[in-house]
């Protein structure tokens, strides 16, 4: 993503399960940390897309692993903001 500018980086299949091995990876040190450093270095929070892998891995839980796993401030761009500069024709869809 750091060196081509038209590269992005879509946030599906971190994990991979049901509500609870979702919350148990979420809680695992390892496994999240590793992702957070993973993420943090790459510092292009604002190429970064949320989506899911369901039915692999429940919406609500995953939605909240991304959640806690993306700094606050930049939820705004992983959330919305970027999927509307990658996909500029749905703007008018979501208002």
């Amino acid at each position: 993503m750091y060196k081509n500018r038209n590269v992005f980086a879509y946030l599906s299949g971190l994990i991979v399960g049901h509500a609870a091995e979702c919350a148990r990876l979420k809680d695992s040190p390892l496994v999240f940390a590793h992702l957070r450093q993973a993420l943090a270095y790459s510092g292009q929070y604002e190429k970064m897309l949320f989506g899911t892998d369901w039915p692999l891995a429940p919406v609500g839980p995953y939605l909240q692993f991304v959640r806690e796993l993306i700094p606050e401030s930049c939820h705004k761009d992983v959330f919305y903001r970027t999927v509307l500069r990658v996909f500029p024709k749905i703007a008018p869809l979501v208002g």
